[in-house]
């Protein structure tokens, strides 16, 4: 009987051409500026440059992912014009290592990003760029970890679906919500004195599941813009957790629908508010004329 084994190597690929699709093999290179052109595009295990030899110039600096775009390591450095990450569609960016972007570059404006699990430990660079559209959905997948290399940005939702999500005390802004509720993998959320700020009406910070560990070191969760104090909405916690500072600048909402004892260090209310199920409270502020249901 005669077996094959296929062998996958990890390999490097850069970009050149300035403005082009993901799926444009011309735009690929296997060395920074080089002529030898790859036989496919990126895999999961390649890693994929964008650096002072891609061509970018103020007219000519858009990547556009038109398929499903896979890579290990992505990283955008170097370049005099700093370009654009888009879409051309419902396209999927699925990372299975490590992320940079390059200062500048505003927005990455790609609907669907996945941190996809291999059992490494992995890091985000942000260099003040916001990861994912305004409409996003970015999930964290890995099962070993993830951590901050600065400041971090997310347009719309982020997911913690597996592993340790370490800020590194840095800050971390969320358009929408922050999902740590689904799925049956264990994770851990270490926010150590990280400032977490969200600038949605319908903002959630949610950690109601059992498979969550907090935690919230001497972080500060922030709520600028809530406005719907529901029980789905501002902190949707789990039996037990403790949280540090939060603070409601419009309406709040805390409490969710845990079953048990939640604890708080100080807790802020400058809106109308709604406080559900059992809490604990080394601090609670109200502000006058205001409404609160307990």
């Amino acid at each position: 009987m005669l077996s094959a084994f296929l062998k996958v190597q990890a390999a490097d690929y850069y970009w050149v051409g300035g403005s082009g699709n993901w799926n444009e093999i011309n735009h690929w290179r296997t060395t920074s500026g080089g002529t030898l052109i790859p036989s496919v595009i990126p895999g999961t295990t390649d890693n994929v440059y964008f650096d002072v030899n891609s061509g970018f110039t103020s007219s000519s600096k858009t990547i556009t992912i038109n398929v499903t775009a896979n890579c290990k390591n992505i990283t955008f450095s170097g370049s005099a014009v700093a370009p654009t990450l888009t879409q051309s569609g419902t396209q999927t960016l699925n990372i299975y290592g490590s992320s940079v972007w390059q200062a500048g570059m505003g927005q990455i404006n790609v609907n669907n990003i996945y941190y996809r699990h291999t059992g490494e430990a992995k890091t985000i660079t942000s260099n003040g760029v916001i990861t994912g559209s305004n409409f996003s959905y970015v999930y964290f997948e890995e099962e070993n970890s993830i951590s901050l290399s600065d400041d971090f940005s997310v347009g719309y939702n982020l997911y913690h679906n597996a592993g340790i999500f370490n800020t590194n005390n840095f800050n971390v802004t969320i358009g929408y919500g922050f999902y740590a509720n689904i799925g049956t993998k264990p994770r851990t959320i270490n926010l150590g004195s990280s400032t977490i700020t969200f600038k949605s009406s319908m903002s959630a910070f949610n950690t109601n599941s059992a498979n969550v560990t907090l935690n919230s070191g001497t972080s500060h969760i922030i709520f600028t813009s809530l406005t719907n104090s529901t029980s789905s909405y501002g902190i949707v916690p789990y039996t037990n957790q403790v949280f540090n500072d939060v603070t409601f600048e419009k309406q709040g909402a805390i409490g969710g629908s845990h079953s048990g004892v939640v604890y708080y260090n100080n807790v802020v209310f400058l809106g109308d508010g709604n406080l559900y199920g059992d809490n604990n409270f080394k601090s609670l502020i109200f502000s006058p004329s205001k409404t609160y249901t307990l």
